[in-house]
């Protein structure tokens, strides 16, 4: 039972810990990418992930050019 509880702790361990600026810098990057090969719609949502990561307002400007561009305004 012990060597259960010890391994759930160890596998879980690294997200308890995980870095939401770090997620949201790795979403964003991935955002450029799409959005650089004008697939805005898929930039939109990984600029959304980062958001969602890390709530700076810099990205909902992102969110909303994105948006825009693949012609999603509301």
């Amino acid at each position: 039972m012990k060597s259960i509880v010890l391994t759930c702790l160890v596998l879980f361990a690294s997200t308890a810990f995980a870095d939401p600026k770090k997620d949201a810098a790795a979403s964003y990057a991935h955002g450029q990418s799409l959005y650089l090969k004008e697939d805005y719609s898929g930039a939109a949502y990984h600029f959304k992930l980062a958001y969602d990561a890390d709530p700076d307002p810099v990205y909902l400007f992102n969110i909303a050019q994105a948006h825009r561009l693949a012609k999603q305004c509301r």
